[in-house]
């Protein structure tokens, strides 16, 4: 779909806007789930925080790599076809590479990381039991 110099927000920048705001709420979700799994309980901050910092890392040079294509063009609307197309590539190709690299569902984890589901009260660290056993002081 080409967009024209003097096209409207609600039909040509709008639908835009909702497919990326679905994908988004998609895809966050179940990176943040993907970052924690098999992490322990009592380092699921970190591994969160990681999660975070890679989420706006990714997202400040997407947006420079963008604005470098963009700028490419002595036509500004131009440069913005062709960044958005860029960015529609490296969106494909990402879904590509996870695709082959996937594990097979239904893949067990290996002994040395359990879950916290599996993990007994008696193999927790001290500190996690330390404090989920704490009681307030009066």
């Amino acid at each position: 779909m080409a967009t024209p110099h003097h096209g409207g927000y609600a039909l040509y920048v709008l639908p835009g806007l909702v497919i990326s705001g679905i994908g988004q709420g998609l895809n966050f979700p179940s990176m943040t789930s993907a970052a924690l799994a098999g992490v322990q309980p009592e380092r699921h901050a970190v591994a969160g925080a990681v999660n975070v910092v890679a989420q706006q890392i990714g997202a400040s040079v997407g947006v420079a790599v963008m604005v470098l294509v963009a700028a490419t063009s002595d036509d500004r609307l131009t440069g913005y076809h062709l960044a958005y197309l860029v960015a529609g590539i490296a969106c494909a190709l990402g879904a590509v590479s996870i695709a082959v690299v996937r594990r097979a569902p239904g893949v067990e984890q290996s002994p040395e990381t359990p879950t916290s589901a599996t993990r007994s009260p008696a193999t927790r660290s001290p500190e996690t039991q330390t404090v989920m056993t704490a009681q307030p002081e009066d």
